[in-house]
């Protein structure tokens, strides 16, 4: 059941992204400012170079695929969770935790899309590193806070297909509690 369920689990990470960024917007206080700093830089910037755009495709890339890979990751550990209640989870000061970063450093669509981005970047005039700081920065921003939120969503989007699928599951509200509860004062944001 559990595997029928993870083959029909799609993502669509545009929309989810969308998603995530409105919280942002609505929630983290620091949001607005770099993200004006971020589109004021990639205008000027984009006027006097020429790879901008691309150097902008290639982080968005990066970024979806990082909020695909800890939404997956995410569903993996409730399933593990539901298959093993009483272990450890993630949350738990005894849990043996690998990161799981080691996944997306090791994915080839990330690390062809990563030094794709690096050749271009190098380009950048230096003159220019002001400019493309507020770039970086954003960039920063969004990979600190989108991967845990996608790895939220991914863990609590298990709940929700098995109450679909299995009307005897019973999710562990305690645990989706603490966790919300921890990554909402981690993050300093409002999580549905």
């Amino acid at each position: 059941m559990i595997k029928k369920i993870k083959e029909k689990k799609t993502l669509n990470e545009k929309r989810c992204l969308e998603h995530y960024l409105e919280i942002l917007k609505n929630s983290c206080s620091d949001f607005i400012e770099i993200k004006l700093a971020y589109e004021n830089a990639c205008a000027e910037l984009g006027e006097r170079f020429e790879y901008i755009d691309k150097i902008i495709e290639y982080n968005n890339d990066m970024l979806l695929l990082n909020l695909r890979l800890s939404f997956n990751q995410g569903f993996k550990d409730n399933v593990e969770h539901f298959a093993k209640p009483n272990a450890p989870t993630f949350l738990d000061e005894n849990y043996d935790a690998t990161l799981k970063e080691k996944e997306i450093l090791n994915n080839e669509e990330y690390i062809d899309i990563f030094v794709k981005r690096a050749k271009l970047v190098s380009l950048i005039p230096d003159k220019e590193n002001d400019l493309y700081e507020h770039i970086v920065e954003y960039e920063a921003f969004l990979n600190t806070y989108i991967p845990k939120m996608a790895h939220y969503y991914g863990f609590i989007s298990f709940d929700n297909s098995m109450k679909k699928s299995n009307a005897d599951y019973k999710p562990d509200y305690n645990l989706n509690k603490r966790y919300k509860e921890w990554l909402s004062d981690y993050l300093d944001i409002n999580l549905e």
